[in-house]
């Protein structure tokens, strides 16, 4: 569940009540997706529409959109 949505510019920045992910920037003009986890790794994902990330962001559980989406896609370690 989402507990704060900021947008700054280009950037969406959200912070979640999820048992493995802590919070999210999503930067609409890259389609680059940063998640930071509970565990304190961070990845960046690439090529992320807007409406996923939407779906993500709204989803009743993040960890399971997440899991089933968003990990398959190119990433990077930050």
């Amino acid at each position: 569940m989402r507990t704060s949505k900021k947008i700054e510019g280009s950037e969406i920045l959200c912070e979640y009540d999820s048992s493995n992910i802590k919070k999210a920037a999503y930067n609409v003009d890259k389609r680059e997706l940063d998640i930071s986890f509970n565990s304190g790794s961070q990845y960046r994902y690439f090529d992320v529409s807007h409406e996923l990330f939407t779906e993500f962001d709204m989803a009743e559980s993040q960890g399971k959109t997440f899991s089933s989406k968003i990990r398959p896609l190119k990433y990077q370690k930050l």
